[in-house]
């Protein structure tokens, strides 16, 4: 369920993925540390060429919270709009609530409130 969206000058590719798909030279920068959830691909034109954004993992945790989500444009900035995944007691598959995101000045995107369900 990919996403392309514009944000200023840069292009980015939002894609849900799960831990068990990560490269053995994407697991290794991120110290082994598997997670489930959103990233994204950055590029300066739509079509590409695209490269999967460096640093930390943009939205995962283990279990998954937020999952297939999408980057929505309102009045007061962008946000993060996702399904609830997974709570103690497994699957949940209700819409959260929408989360600010931001860009940095390298252009990468970060979740500005990591609020999770008191679950």
């Amino acid at each position: 369920m990919p996403q392309v969206f514009a944000i200023g000058e840069r292009w980015y590719c939002l894609f849900c993925t799960s831990g068990q798909h990560w490269s053995e030279a994407y697991t290794a920068s991120q110290a082994g540390k598997l997670v489930t959830g959103n990233h994204y691909l950055i590029a300066d034109h739509p079509r590409g060429p695209w490269q999967v954004a460096p640093g930390a993992f943009f939205d995962g945790e283990n279990p998954c919270h937020r999952y297939a989500a999408r980057i929505l444009e309102t009045e007061k900035g962008h946000c993060i709009l996702g399904f609830h995944d997974q709570d103690k007691q497994g699957f949940v598959g209700e819409i959260l609530d929408p989360v600010a995101i931001e860009v940095d000045a390298a252009g990468l995107l970060n979740v500005t409130e990591n609020k999770k369900d008191n679950d």
